[in-house]
């Protein structure tokens, strides 16, 4: 699973799995970063 999360959110998602890939990038005139999170073999 794959999402751009503005840079503020990014301890919430990391706090549920997901892991910051890249650098910061702007996306609407907020900086954001693209999180990742391997999902279990079937889920």
């Amino acid at each position: 699973v794959f999402l751009n999360a503005q840079t503020s959110a990014v301890p919430f998602y990391q706090a549920r799995g997901f892991m910051a890939e890249g650098e910061v990038f702007m996306e609407a005139g907020i900086p954001h970063r693209r999180m990742r999170r391997r999902l279990p073999p079937g889920g």
